[in-house]
């Protein structure tokens, strides 16, 4: 959510607000900002680029003073979530059929086409993934991955807490990564989107939002000649970086 003024609270408050299918103008008067600005926080995924993420501003007036550091985490802090380009393809490809606002109606072979040619909805892909990649070591930027929280979610949960300064006790870890776990989330109707189907925002018959979950699931999906391609695609875009992804299960994890 990068170039957006607003706090944490307050997009998390209009994002929710917007899945309850609450009109723009009333979003904006709950939150007290302007329909210009309601707009901006719910369409707020831009790429980062090259550019530093913009330091926060001074708080003014009688409102309870927290540390410069405090400050800063709560209003700017971000977690960079990456995942392997080839089962993010895959994902992409069953989400937008899951979608009745999307329903997509190629074949598999034609959107990973899309995909490689970055025509795809929020491509560029690689533009997007390096832009954080290379803004990693400022202090109020965690870039981790999928395949990491995947392979240690332990591990990585330590490390977001500690980013984040939150003083955590090993069950306390040990908890939130039960309560993550794939299978847990997937029973989870807080967090498993079952409800966009009442809704209407989902097709019943055309799987769940929570689909597999698994690292190097695009092996059983991508044919030799997909796969070549990927491969192509990724090292043009990764030869001058340091970037690397993990494809399957049981491999090495890089450190970010």
């Amino acid at each position: 959510m990068v170039g957006i003024t607003t706090n944490v609270g307050e997009r998390a408050r209009v994002v929710a607000l917007r899945e309850e299918r609450v009109e723009i103008n009333e979003i904006a008067a709950r939150v007290g900002r302007g329909r210009a600005t309601v707009i901006r926080i719910l369409g707020a995924s831009r790429r980062l680029g090259d550019n530093q993420v913009p330091p926060p501003k001074p708080r003014l007036g009688g409102k309870k003073k927290t540390s410069k550091r405090t400050d800063t985490l709560i209003r700017r802090s971000l977690i960079y979530i990456s995942r392997n380009p080839r089962d993010i393809a895959v994902s992409y490809y069953y989400f937008l059929q899951l979608l009745t606002q999307c329903s997509y109606q190629g074949t598999f072979s034609q959107f990973i086409h899309m995909f490689i040619n970055d025509i795809t909805m929020y491509s560029p892909f690689f533009s997007h993934v390096l832009g954080y990649w290379n803004s990693r070591h400022q202090h109020n930027i965690l870039f981790i991955t999928y395949e990491q929280l995947h392979h240690n979610p332990i591990k990585v949960i330590k490390q977001i807490a500690d980013f984040l300064e939150i003083s955590v006790s090993t069950s306390d870890i040990e908890y939130i990564s039960t309560c993550t776990s794939f299978t847990n989330m997937t029973h989870n109707p807080s967090v498993n989107y079952q409800h966009w189907k009442e809704l209407g925002f989902a097709h019943k018959d055309k799987g769940n939002f929570l689909r597999k979950g698994e690292v190097g699931n695009w092996k059983s999906h991508l044919n030799e000649e997909q796969v070549s391609m990927f491969e192509v695609w990724e090292r043009k875009h990764l030869k001058n970086t340091d970037l690397k992804f993990i494809y399957e299960e049981n491999t090495t994890q890089p450190t970010t």
